[in-house]
C-alpha cells in the first residue's frame, strides 16, 4: 500500500514531520522494564517534535494503542509486531496511531507513529482511518486502502453468521446512548482490521471517519475506542457474564460464546447485501442507517428470507421500509398497452411479482395501514398490466396483497369503470371470455357489485342447468379464478335453489367434486349438509328416516335435533321430493321432538299420519298435543289432533274427567269414524280415568253419566278391566274399605238409580257392585259403614243414604 501524498514540513521547523494546520506527525519509542512500559518522543531534544501540552493530552491514548503488555526486548509473539488505532482527544482532535516493532542486530525496538489531526480538518476527507492498515508510516493512505470490495465480500461470506450481529452493535455505537464498546477477539489482527473495514464500508463517509478503534490492545479495560481488538493473550475474561452481557459487546472468534446477539433490521439488510455480493455504496453524508438507502437499489432478499420477518418485527423501521419498497415499485418500467411481455428485457415483471410476494410476507408482521402505500402501488402496477392485456402473471398474486378498504377505494376510483365496462360487454358475449375481467373486478372489492353477483348467478346456472359437460367446464373456470368471493356467491346461489338442486349437484362428478373441495367457513350450511348426506348415504346405504337419524348423529352430540331451522335443512336433504312414510314417523320423532317438528312448520306433513297412525301410543298423543293449534292442519286432522291431545292430557293426569268430557263432547261426531285401534285406545284412556275418578267432585258425575249413557259400548269392557286392576286383590279391597269417600262414590255410581240406564251398563255395574264393592263392605266395621253413610247423606240426601244402609246391611249379613 502507498500513501496518497507526502507530508511537508510544518511551521515549527524543518526537523519535524508535519502537516501545517492540517495535522502533525509525532514519533514515539516504547520502552521500559518487564511488566511495564513508557512512551516518549523518539528524540526529545529534536525541535518541533511535540509540545509538552500535546504529549500530555496524547499520553492516555498512546498508552492503550499498542499490543504489548511488557517491554522485555525479546521477540514478540506472532502477530504483535504492529497495530493500528484511531482515537479522539477531549478537544475533538484525533490521533491515528501506528505501532510497529523494529528489529536490528537481534534487538527489538517498539515504535509508534502518531498523526495528530485537528478537529474538522480536511486531511482525511476521502479516506478512513482504517485505510492506513499496512501502509507506510509517513504517507497518507489511499481511499479504501487494501480493503477492496471483493475482499470484504469474501470476508463477509466467510463469516456470514456473525456479520449481522456485528453490524447491529456498530449501529448501536452511534444510535444508542447505551451502546457499549465492541470487543473483537481474534487470533490475527488482520481479521480485526477486516471487521473494522467492513463496518466502515457499511457507513457513510462521515460516520466511518468518526469510528474509533484499535486493532490490538493489551489494555482493553482502559482503552476508550469504540472497537477494541484483542488476542488470546489479552488480560480479558471472555467468559465473564458481567462483561459479556452488561459492560461490553464481545464478538468472539476464538471459540468463546461472546455476547448474546442483537437483531437489527438495518444490520440484517446490510449483512444480506454483503453476503450476496451487492454491498450498498453509502454516500459521504447523511444517516447510514436508513432502510431506504439499504433496500433502495440492487437485488432484494427472497420473499422467504428471514430478513423480512426481522424487518416486520421492528415497528420503528416500518416507515423507512415501506417508503423504500414503494419507491422501488414506483420505479418499475412495465410493458405498455402496445408492447409484448417479451419487451421486458430487464426482468421488471419478475421483480413486480417478487415485490408482491414480499408484501404478502410482510403482511404477517406489519399492520395493513402501514403497508398501504406499498400494497396499493403494487396493485396499481398489476391492474394496469391486466387492463393492458398482460395476464401472464398469476391472477392469484393480487390476493396476497394486504389491501384494506382505503386502498381498495383508491384503486376502485382508478380502475373500476374500465373493468366494469369490459366485464359488462363480455358477459353479453360481445368480447370473448369474461373470467379475467371478473378476477380483476374482485380484487377491487367488487364482491358487492351487481356485475359480480350477476357473474356468480351465471356460474351457478351453468353448474346445474346445462348438463354435465357444461358443468365440468364451469368447474374449471372456478378453479382458475380461485376466488373466495365468487365461490361464496356461487355457493349461496346454489343453496338458494333448494335441496333438490343441491342433491343433483352433489351427485354430479364435476360439481360434486368441486363442492367437496370447498372448506372455508362461508360455505352455506345447506351445501355442507348436502355433501354430508351424500357421504353418509354412500358409507351406510341408509335412506329415508334412517338417513335422517344418521345425519342427526353426525350433526348433534346426542343425535337429537332440537332446532327447527336445522330440522328443516336435514329434512330437505333427506326428502327433497316429499316426506317420510307414515310408518317412519315414530322413528323420526325419536330423533326430533314433536314440538320442534311443529315449530319447523312440518305439522301439515303429518296429517296423514294423524288420521291413520299405525299405532296408538304416547308418541302419537304427544305429537297431537303440539300440533293441535297449527291452523295449517286440515280440519279432520286438526279435530283428531285435539281429541288425541285431550286424551293424552287425561292419561297423564293433567286433566280431570269432567274437563276432558267437556272438551271432547262435540268432537266425536266430527272425527268419526276413527280407525278402530285409535278409538279403542282413546276409550281405554277414558275408561281408566273413570275407574279411578272421584265422582263426588262437582261436575264429575254428570260427565260420568254422559259417557255411560251416550258413548259407545266399547267403553264398558276397558272400564271393567280398569276396575279389576284397581281392586282385584284382597289387599286392595281392604284398603278400599278404609277409603270412605271413594266407597260412597262407587256406590252412587254402580247402585241402580233410574229406569233409563242402558242394559249393557246395568249388567256391568251390578257385577262390579257385587264383586268389588260388596267384597269391600264385608271388610268394614261399624265405624267404616257409618262414615260412608255420612258421606252419602252429604252428597245425595236421605233416600240414597237409606239405600246404602239397606244394601250394606244385607251384604254384611246383618
Amino acid at each position: 500500500m502507498t500513501w496518497a501524498r507526502r507530508i511537508g514540513p510544518d511551521e515549527v521547523g524543518e526537523a519535524a514531520l508535519g502537516m501545517g494546520d492540517r495535522g502533525q506527525w509525532l514519533r514515539y519509542v516504547i520502552h521500559g522494564g518487564p511488566g511495564e512500559w513508557t512512551a516518549g518522543p523518539e528524540d526529545p531534544a529534536a525541535p518541533g517534535q511535540t509540545s509538552a501540552e500535546l504529549w500530555e493530552r496524547a499520553r492516555p491514548l498512546v498508552a492503550v494503542s499498542h499490543p504489548w503488555g511488557s517491554a522485555t526486548g525479546a521477540e514478540d509473539p506472532g502477530g504483535l509486531d504492529r497495530s493500528l488505532s484511531y482515537g479522539r482527544l477531549p478537544d475533538g482532535t484525533g490521533l491515528l496511531c501506528s505501532s510497529r516493532t523494529m528489529r536490528e542486530g537481534g534487538v527489538s525496538e517498539r515504535r509508534m507513529d502518531v498523526l495528530h489531526l485537528p478537529a474538522g480538518g480536511e486531511e482525511l476527507r476521502e479516506v478512513r482511518p482504517i485505510d492506513a492498515w499496512g501502509a507506510a508510516v509517513d504517507e497518507l493512505p489511499s481511499p479504501g486502502g487494501g480493503f477492496t470490495q471483493e475482499k470484504l465480500v469474501a470476508f463477509a461470506r466467510e463469516h456470514k453468521d456473525r456479520v449481522g450481529p456485528f453490524l447491529a452493535d456498530v449501529r448501536r455505537l452511534f444510535g444508542d446512548r447505551a451502546g457499549r464498546q465492541i470487543v473483537l477477539a481474534e487470533g490475527e489482527q488482520e481479521t480485526v482490521a477486516h471487521w473494522i473495514a467492513l463496518a466502515c464500508a457499511s457507513l457513510t463517509g462521515e460516520y466511518a471517519r468518526a469510528l474509533t478503534f484499535v486493532t490490538r490492545t493489551a489494555q482493553p479495560y482502559e482503552a476508550p475506542q469504540q472497537i477494541l481488538g484483542i488476542g488470546p493473550e489479552a488480560d480479558f475474561d471472555r467468559e465473564d457474564p458481567e462483561l459479556l452481557q452488561h459492560l461490553y459487546r464481545v464478538h468472539d472468534g476464538l471459540g468463546g460464546t461472546g455476547s448474546p446477539p442483537v437483531v437489527d433490521p438495518w444490520a440484517e439488510a446490510m449483512a444480506w447485501r454483503w453476503t450476496m455480493g451487492t454491498p450498498l455504496r453509502q454516500p459521504e453524508k447523511g444517516d447510514p442507517f436508513v432502510l431506504d438507502h439499504t433496500l433502495g437499489e440492487g437485488e432484494l432478499p427472497s420473499p422467504d428470507s428471514d430478513m423480512w420477518r426481522t424487518l416486520g418485527n421492528s415497528p420503528e423501521q416500518h416507515p423507512d421500509l415501506v417508503r423504500s419498497l414503494t419507491r422501488r415499485a414506483q420505479a418499475l418500467t412495465l410493458p405498455g398497452p402496445d408492447e409484448s411481455d417479451e419487451s421486458d428485457e430487464s426482468g421488471e415483471l419478475d421483480e413486480l411479482d417478487e415485490l408482491i410476494r414480499i408484501c404478502g410476507q410482510l403482511a404477517d408482521e406489519v399492520p395493513v395501514a402501514a403497508l398501504r402505500p406499498f400494497a396499493t402501488e403494487l396493485a396499481r402496477k398489476r391492474l394496469a398490466l391486466a387492463c393492458d392485456g398482460h395476464l401472464r402473471l398469476d391472477q392469484a398474486a393480487l390476493a396476497r396483497l394486504p389491501l384494506d378498504d382505503e386502498a381498495r377505494r383508491v384503486l376502485h376510483q382508478e380502475f373500476a369503470a374500465a373493468i366494469d365496462d369490459a366485464l359488462h360487454g363480455r358477459l353479453r358475449g360481445t368480447d370473448g371470455p369474461w373470467a379475467d375481467a371478473l378476477s380483476l373486478a374482485l380484487h377491487l372489492g367488487g364482491d358487492g357489485s351487481t356485475l359480480v353477483r350477476e357473474c356468480a348467478e351465471r356460474i351457478a346456472r351453468a353448474l346445474v342447468d346445462q348438463g354435465e359437460e357444461v358443468a365440468a367446464h364451469t368447474v374449471e373456470l372456478l378453479d382458475r379464478l380461485d376466488s373466495p368471493v365468487v365461490d361464496r356467491l356461487t355457493l349461496k346461489s346454489l343453496a338458494d335453489r333448494g335441496a333438490r338442486v343441491l342433491a343433483w349437484a352433489v351427485g354430479s362428478p364435476a360439481v360434486g367434486g368441486w363442492l367437496r373441495r370447498r372448506s372455508f367457513p362461508e360455505v352455506p350450511f345447506a351445501v355442507r349438509l348436502a355433501v354430508l348426506a351424500a357421504e353418509v348415504r354412500a358409507e351406510t346405504r341408509a335412506e329415508g328416516v334412517e338417513l335422517f337419524a344418521a345425519l342427526a348423529r353426525e350433526l348433534e352430540p346426542r343425535g337429537r335435533i332440537t332446532d327447527a331451522g336445522l330440522l328443516n335443512q336435514v329434512w330437505d336433504a333427506v326428502w327433497p321430493h316429499g316426506q317420510p312414510e307414515p310408518a317412519d314417523v315414530p322413528r323420526l320423532l325419536e330423533v326430533c321432538s314433536p314440538r320442534v317438528c311443529v315449530e319447523a312448520g312440518r305439522a301439515p306433513l303429518f296429517a296423514n299420519w294423524i288420521n291413520k297412525p299405525p299405532r296408538f301410543d304416547r308418541t302419537l298423543l304427544d305429537f297431537a298435543r303440539e300440533a293441535r293449534a297449527d291452523h295449517r292442519l286440515p280440519p279432520l286432522a286438526r279435530d283428531r289432533a285435539e281429541l288425541l291431545a285431550v286424551t293424552g292430557e287425561l292419561d297423564a293426569g293433567a286433566l280431570g274427567v269432567a274437563e276432558a268430557v267437556a272438551r271432547t263432547g262435540g268432537l266425536w261426531s266430527s272425527v268419526s269414524p276413527l280407525p278402530r285401534h285409535v278409538e279403542t285406545g282413546v276409550l281405554t284412556v277414558f275408561a281408566r280415568a273413570l275407574a279411578d275418578a272421584d265422582l263426588t267432585v262437582p261436575g264429575a258425575k254428570n260427565a260420568y253419566g254422559y259417557l255411560i249413557q251416550q258413548t259407545r259400548e266399547e267403553l264398558l269392557q276397558p272400564y271393567k278391566e280398569a276396575v279389576e286392576r284397581l281392586y282385584g286383590t284382597d289387599e286392595r279391597l281392604r284398603a278400599l274399605a278404609r277409603e270412605h269417600r271413594r266407597v260412597a262414590s262407587l256406590f252412587l255410581t254402580w247402585f241402580p238409580r233410574t229406569p233409563g240406564d242402558r242394559p249393557e251398563w246395568r249388567a256391568v255395574a251390578e257385577g262390579l257392585l257385587h264383586n268389588f264393592l260388596g267384597a269391600a263392605v264385608q271388610r268394614m266395621d261399624e265405624r267404616d259403614v257409618a262414615a260412608v253413610t255420612a258421606w252419602i247423606y252429604q252428597f245425595e240426601g236421605k233416600q240414597r243414604r237409606d239405600e246404602w244402609a239397606q244394601w250394606s246391611y244385607q251384604r254384611r249379613g246383618r
